[in-house]
Parts: structure tokens; C-alpha cells; sequence
């Protein structure tokens, strides 16, 4: 190959000297039409608070409070997901509507802040926590209810902060009270109306169930904002006794719920009725009275309410559990007794007909009482069938419902509503008004 000369290459070279400085001054004359001059660099885009700043606050059910939660024997279960989350937060905060007996539960919850009621009364405690209470936080605050009666207010606090809002719920407020007081109700209207307002308004919605994410829609939230996570067992605290031997006796059946119409207690003594079977009943509600008088010469035992670290035991003594409800959330009993190991059997309803697999995981019946007698005796009738359920419920639960699943699948939700900014923080026109 023919050598260059080197006064060649030096031309070469300072032509294309030449070239890059003419382009570049013509691209810099472009620019300068296009932006013009004088204006600040632009700021760099802040990157997302971290979930170690994240102050959480947890807004409970209107008119609920720790004491409620521990007479009702649901202590326990409601607030180990929080002892989960709180090494990963800032701070963690309960907002109860009870009085200093929940402020005395701080021993039980260490590390978790608890507002409650001092002596305020209903009304002025409800004003104070939604506008006042807010103006003390300091840092990214993510407002989150428990259910969506109260949701208002919880809402009205994120508004005053400035923080995100997270609108949680087991149940559709809406169509509970449809079913309690009637479609034309006031209260079903009253609901619908907070449903309407609060979900389209929130960072982000979480159902338990994905027959919930349709109703929640319907009330005119962004698709990308709805997420299903559903309720959560302790595994290893709810988990067949491995040595355990199943003690002589009759088939024996539990039932854990309250004693009221939608959970059809007195549809379950009937269901029964006639066949060599004991039933332990948990729960206590406007039935009882009914239903003791119904199961007069059967094996029934109501213990009332249990502490939630006492249903393990029971449901282990079990042979399957029943649940006959008209409708349900997400139940939390129904899937302990999954965890458990246990066959179960449900009415195929909305909220049990989501969670049982017919033939797989359980059985699904109609709520009627010939019924629920058919499934009972199948299942006294072959213990294959009991075990090859309740080994299957046991593994559904496992991959799907755990706590530990559950804390990841939070965290995760958390960092996602992170990385935008809040609604609240640059809406505009009036929060829903807390009553």
C-alpha cells in the first residue's frame, strides 16, 4: 500500500478540524433558536423516596379499636402483618377510634405509634385525626385504611399532608349493606356514594379478591390502579400436627364465625341435623341465642370467642371445616382451616366460591341443608378424599396466602406508588368530609 505523505495527512486532519467546528457551531445556532437564552440548567428529577423513609399509617375501620380486635379474638391475626413491616419502614403508625386501653397495647406492638382517642369524643377526634394530626408528620407518608367505612377521613388526612393514600378493603362496603339493609337504603347509598368518592381519588385501591377489582372499577378507578392482595395466613403457625392421631368419635365439624345472617349459623345446625357428627362452634353474634335453641340433642359445643392463638388447636381436633355463608370477602377462617390441613366445604358463593376448588382444594355446595348433609357424609365417609383435600388446601394456601408472601407483595406495592408523586399533593377541589 502506498505511503501517505505526512503534509497529506496533516491537510486531512485539519479539514476535518475544520468540518467538526463548522457542524458544531451550526448545531449550537440551532439550539439557541430553540431554547431560548438565559434560562437556569433544568434541576435534576429527584429520585423516589425509599421505603427507609417511608412513614406508613395504617387508618383502622371506623369505630374500631385495638380492645374490639382483642375481645373479638382477631388481635393477633390483624396486626402480625405490621410487626412484619416495621423493620423495613421509618416509622409505623395505627390511627384507632379507641380510647387508652389501645394506647396501652404500645407494649404489645414495639416500634408501632398508636393514636387513639383521649378524651376528644367521636366527632372532635375525627376532625383532629384528618386535619390536625396530619400537620405533625414529617417525611414521605403513605395513608392506608383497613377497611372502607372511615375511609373519608383517613382520605381528608393524606389531603391535609400531602401524602399518598392507599384505599384498602376486604369487602365491598356497598354491597355488604345491600345485603344487611336493601339496595335503596340510605346506608347503601351512603356507601356507594364514599366508595365513588374515595377510590377514584386514591394512589392506589388493593382488594383481597379478584371478583372485588370489577366493583371497584365500576366506581371510575384508573385500571392501573387497582391491586389484588389477599388476605394472609401465618403458615407455620396455622399447620397440621404431623404426630397427631385422630382421636375416637364422632366426625367432628368446626365452624369459626359471627353468629349473624350473612354466615347462615342457623342453615349449619340444620345442615347437621340427624347425622352422627359434633360440632364446634367459635363465635358469638345476634344468633346465638337461635341457635343454641336449634341444636337442643345434638353434639355442639359453642365456646364463644376464642383467642386467635387458640384456633390452631381446634381446628387440628377437626375432621373438616364449614362455612355457609351468603357472601364473603376474603374469609380469613376459611383459609386458616386450609392452612391447617382440614377438607373444607362452602357454600358456592361469592367470596368462598373464589377460594375453594370443587374437588380439588374442597367442596362447594348450594346453601341448603340436604346439601351441605350430602358433603358432610361424604366426607365422613372416606378418609382419602379428606386427606387428598386437605393436602391440597394446605399447598394452595402455602403458594398463594402466606404471611411472608404477603409482606413482599406490600413492599413491592409500596415502592411502586413511590416512584410517582401523590395525588393529594397537587389535587384539587374538597376531600370527602369525615362525618
Amino acid at each position: 500500500m502506498p505511503r501517505v505523505p505526512p503534509a497529506a495527512c496533516s491537510a486531512r486532519s485539519s479539514g476535518r478540524a475544520m468540518d467538526l467546528a463548522a457542524a458544531a457551531a451550526i448545531e449550537t445556532r440551532t439550539l439557541s433558536r430553540m431554547v431560548p437564552s438565559g434560562l437556569p440548567p433544568q434541576p435534576p428529577v429527584p429520585a423516589p423516596p425509599s421505603l427507609a423513609d417511608l412513614h406508613l399509617v395504617l387508618f383502622m375501620t371506623d369505630g374500631i379499636s385495638l380492645r374490639i380486635w382483642e375481645e373479638a379474638g382477631m388481635f393477633e391475626r390483624e396486626v402480625a402483618l405490621y410487626r412484619r413491616l416495621r423493620p423495613y419502614l421509618r416509622a409505623l403508625t395505627i390511627v384507632t377510634y379507641g380510647d387508652r386501653w389501645d394506647a396501652a397495647c404500645r407494649s404489645r406492638l414495639p416500634g408501632i405509634r398508636i393514636v387513639c382517642d383521649r378524651g376528644l369524643g367521636p366527632a372532635r377526634y375525627r376532625d383532629w385525626i384528618a386535619r390536625r394530626l396530619p400537620r405533625l408528620w414529617r417525611g414521605p407518608t403513605l395513608v392506608k385504611t383497613n377497611q372502607t367505612a372511615g375511609a373519608d377521613t383517613a382520605f381528608a388526612a393524606a389531603r391535609t399532608a400531602g401524602a399518598w393514600f392507599m384505599a384498602r378493603c376486604g369487602y365491598m362496603l356497598s354491597e355488604a349493606c345491600v345485603h344487611l339493609h336493601g339496595p335503596d337504603s340510605p346506608q347503601t347509598q351512603s356507601a356507594r356514594a364514599l366508595e365513588a368518592a374515595v377510590f377514584p381519588a386514591a394512589d392506589r385501591c388493593v382488594v383481597t379478591a379478584d371478583a372485588m377489582r370489577g366493583s371497584v372499577l365500576a366506581t371510575g378507578a384508573d385500571a392501573g390502579a387497582v391491586t389484588v392482595i389477599p388476605n394472609y395466613v401465618d403458615t407455620d403457625r396455622f399447620a397440621p400436627d404431623p404426630g397427631a392421631r385422630r382421636e375416637p368419635g364422632p366426625f367432628r365439624v368446626a365452624f369459626i364465625g359471627r353468629l349473624v345472617p350473612q354466615k347462615n349459623p342457623l342453615l349449619l345446625i340444620e345442615g347437621l341435623r340427624g347425622l352422627d357428627v359434633a360440632l364446634d362452634v367459635v363465635g358469638q353474634g345476634e344468633l346465638l341465642p337461635a341457635m343454641r335453641a336449634a341444636a337442643q340433642g345434638m353434639d355442639v359445643t359453642f365456646h364463644g370467642i376464642l383467642p386467635h392463638l387458640a384456633l390452631p388447636a381446634l381446628l387440628r381436633r377437626a375432621d373438616c371445616f364449614l362455612l355457609p355463608s351468603g357472601y364473603e370477602g376474603h374469609p380469613k377462617a376459611l383459609l386458616e382451616a386450609m392452612a391447617c390441613g382440614l377438607p373444607v366445604i362452602g357454600a358456592n358463593r361469592p367470596g368462598i366460591c373464589e377460594v375453594v376448588r370443587h374437588g380439588r382444594t374442597g367442596l362447594l355446595v348450594e346453601p341448603e341443608a340436604d346439601a351441605i348433609r350430602d358433603a358432610v357424609r361424604t366426607l365422613a365417609g372416606d378418609c382419602g378424599l379428606r386427606a387428598a383435600l386437605g393436602r391440597a388446601a394446605r399447598e394452595e394456601v402455602l403458594a398463594t396466602l402466606s404471611l411472608e408472601r404477603t409482606v413482599h407483595n406490600e413492599l413491592a406495592l409500596y415502592r411502586d406508588i413511590l416512584a410517582r408523586p401523590p395525588k393529594a399533593a397537587g389535587a384539587g377541589g374538597e376531600a370527602p368530609c369525615p362525618r
